[in-house]
């Protein structure tokens, strides 16, 4: 397996991450702002990938390291010296609105330069909502939400039913979610009692949750974003 270098592109790294996580039979699939990168053509550049997987840090490191990345003590994330790339191995499961996916569930996307498992454009978009709120609407965010819907949305590919009814079921789980936490410092037993950190730690969570950061939303928050970023 040939090392990468500081000339390869995004894509180029990318695909010879994933593809080399498939041959090890580790199905990892790409999220985050790289999935933004390669569906809006890199109106959005960045050198962080994330793909998702549970896999044991030994496998990901054999698997890693002939390609010239270097592992973290975590065995999580790995940087590339030479190039300034780091991957990152969030756990999963994914889950997008509603419905949990197992990694197998993610398509492979056909590239000019191989194949590459990711999230579908509006899960993609779904993840890049989830983390504009959880982060508390840092523009940056809502620039890669915007960049995705003004490449993608004019062919289709955004499906915005589904990105709606998702949102409005976090909305109501979430409600249910935090209100025995609000009971709990009804009752002054604080607002870091171990039931109640355990509620909101499990509602804060982008990476375990997804779009439950919509929940923080009303529908004419999303309507109004939505609005804003097609």
């Amino acid at each position: 397996m040939k090392p990468l270098s500081s000339d390869n592109t995004l894509l180029e790294v990318v695909v010879a991450v994933s593809e080399a996580l498939e041959h090890a039979g580790i199905v990892a699939p790409l999220s985050g702002g790289a999935a933004i990168a390669i569906y809006t053509n890199n109106r959005y550049l960045t050198k962080d990938l994330d793909f998702v997987t549970s896999a044991r840090a030994k496998a990901l490191t054999a698997v890693l390291e002939p390609l010239g990345f270097t592992a973290s003590p975590d065995g999580r994330h790995f940087t590339h010296e030479p190039s300034g790339w780091l991957v990152e191995f969030p756990p999963g499961p994914l889950a997008f609105g509603n419905t949990g996916l197992g990694n197998i569930d993610i398509p492979v996307l056909e590239t000019e330069c191989g194949q590459v498992r990711v999230i579908a454009p509006t899960q993609s978009l779904m993840d890049r909502l989830a983390v504009y709120f959880h982060w508390n609407r840092q523009r940056p965010l809502r620039d890669q939400a915007r960049a995705l819907v003004q490449a993608l949305d004019p062919f289709g590919r955004i499906e915005w039913d589904t990105l709606y009814q998702g949102a409005r079921v976090r909305a109501s789980q979430a409600r249910k979610w935090t209100k025995p936490a609000e009971d709990h410092i009804d009752r002054n037993k604080g607002y870091h009692s171990f039931p109640c950190q355990r509620l909101r730690q499990r509602y804060d969570h982008p990476r375990k949750f997804g779009s439950a950061c919509w929940a923080r939303t009303s529908d004419p928050l999303i309507n109004s974003l939505t609005c804003e970023i097609r």
